[in-house]
């Protein structure tokens, strides 16, 4: 069963390990070894979410909240497909309401079909430090998909 708490300040390690094991999976990040102090940096701020299923920390989800936009959202590669990232969106619905968004670069393909199979659609698109990115709208999800 998964569950879904507010991040700790000691599990910023646990965080960037799964921010570098996902992005390593996806092919098309090339700083995937960025060091601790640059992922402290990239989620100053932010409201972090951490999903446990049991005991393992494996995915997380960060929220500029005031902005409602997800900033990050990150499973480890071996928990994918077993509904934590939706369960991660759900979570930021539940607290910071709707719509919400989120940026998701085009080359990160699986990211991309998750974003869409959960219901997301693009309101907007621009180029980045990795390519076109598309913006997604996330105003509700279907709890029962």
């Amino acid at each position: 069963m998964v569950e879904i708490t507010l991040a700790e300040s000691e599990f910023i390690e646990d965080l960037c390990s799964i921010y570098h094991a996902a992005r390593l999976e996806t092919s098309c990040y090339p700083d995937v070894n960025q060091s601790m102090s640059d992922f402290i940096k990239l989620v100053e701020n932010e409201v972090i979410y951490i999903a446990f299923d049991g005991k393992i920390k494996a995915g997380f989800a960060s929220v500029c909240a005031p902005d409602k936009f997800i900033h990050h959202l990150y499973v480890l590669p071996k928990y994918q497909g077993q509904g934590i990232g939706r369960k991660l969106l759900e979570h930021c619905l539940d607290n910071h309401g709707s719509p919400m968004t989120l940026k998701c670069d085009a080359c990160n393909l699986r990211a991309t079909q998750f974003y869409k199979t959960c219901g997301l659609v693009v309101i907007s698109e621009g180029v980045g430090d990795y390519g076109v990115w598309n913006e997604f709208n996330l105003k509700s999800l279907d709890r029962n998909a």
